[in-house]
């Protein structure tokens, strides 16, 4: 699936959490290279969490979003997202 969406030049990541990550893949690098939204709801808007506890996975040096916390906005659940604005646009450009 990830060659045919390069091969058809499709912007594409992958929304993971460390321990789905590791289960479905075995914790494989090979797409390090593909941006990644990961979940840690700590309340935190920052990627700290990243660099601590052991947490990097899948051979990601830097995610390019992270889902930190949910809220209740008008009786829905709304996941607050956090990004590098500077990786945001390198990866997705037209953002």
């Amino acid at each position: 699936m990830v060659n045919a969406l390069k091969e058809r030049n499709q912007l594409f990541g992958f929304i993971a959490r460390k321990n789905h990550w590791q289960e479905i893949t075995g914790n494989t690098k090979d797409y390090n290279n593909i941006p990644l939204l990961y979940f840690h709801m700590d309340g935190k808007n920052n990627f700290d969490d990243y660099y601590e506890y052991g947490y990097p996975f899948g051979g990601w040096k830097k995610p390019t979003m992270k889902g930190y916390e949910d809220e209740d906005i008008c009786g829905v659940t709304v996941t607050d997202i956090y990004h590098s604005v500077k990786k945001l646009k390198k990866e997705f450009p037209f953002v």
